[in-house]
């Protein structure tokens, strides 16, 4: 009895089903194929169907590799477009800020110069109280401004994420950028409520002033 024993394949052979067996797929019937031909002629048939499987996994697992990348390329694009303009209504969000805040200072400053045009008598009678009621409304609106260390720094913060915005690649950097931008954005919303609310308070109590200085003078304290 004589038992059949396979020799290991040779890495010679393995390297040259590697590199060369795929390149006949793209060669045209017309090619020269005569070196090739003697090249097929030493090599034995098995060891060239073994050869196969391999190279053929190698190519579908190159094949999806590509196409996994392709299908990520739609989420990566609607993230963009999604950060973009969340980036366009942080900015506005942003203006309509400074804008309030501007307003505000303005209507503290207007405050202040109609307790200043007052006359000495009605200082004087109504000094203490007034100065008081003054001081605690000026001092609740201010409390507002104590989130402004915070926006700024948030806005720094989105600004350095934002810098990345045509470099990065990731869906999952995209949607934390997207988050941060969000977050900062409900941030400023808030800030604005807040804002508003003292801007109403400071008028209002503008408005008190003026009234009770006109009917003070109406009654002859002046």
């Amino acid at each position: 009895m004589y038992s059949l024993r396979l020799s290991p394949i040779p890495l010679s052979c393995l390297f040259l089903m590697i590199h060369w067996l795929p390149a006949q797929a793209f060669l045209s019937p017309a090619s020269p194929r005569t070196h090739i031909t003697q090249l097929q002629s030493g090599m034995d048939p098995e060891l060239i169907t073994a050869g196969m499987p391999v190279i053929q996994m190698g190519v579908v697992a190159a094949a999806s590799a590509v196409a996994g990348a392709f299908s990520q390329q739609p989420r990566i694009q609607e993230l963009e477009k999604a950060l973009l303009e969340s980036q366009i209504a942080l900015n506005e969000t942003r203006l309509e800020t400074e804008q309030k805040m501007t307003q505000l200072e303005d209507k503290l400053f207007e405050m202040d110069q109609e307790y200043e045009a007052q006359t000495t008598r009605f200082k004087k009678r109504y000094d203490n109280q007034m100065r008081e009621e003054l001081e605690k409304a000026k001092d609740k609106i201010r409390t507002d401004y104590n989130f402004r260390l915070a926006v700024q720094t948030d806005k720094l913060k989105s600004e350095k994420l934002m810098d990345g915005l045509g470099i990065v690649a990731q869906s999952t950097d995209k949607e934390a950028q997207l988050s941060q931008v969000r977050i900062e954005k409900a941030q400023l919303a808030e800030l604005n409520r807040r804002l508003e609310e003292a801007l109403q308070k400071s008028n209002q109590e503008l408005e008190n002033m003026k009234a009770e200085a006109s009917k003070k003078t109406f009654f002859g304290l002046f």
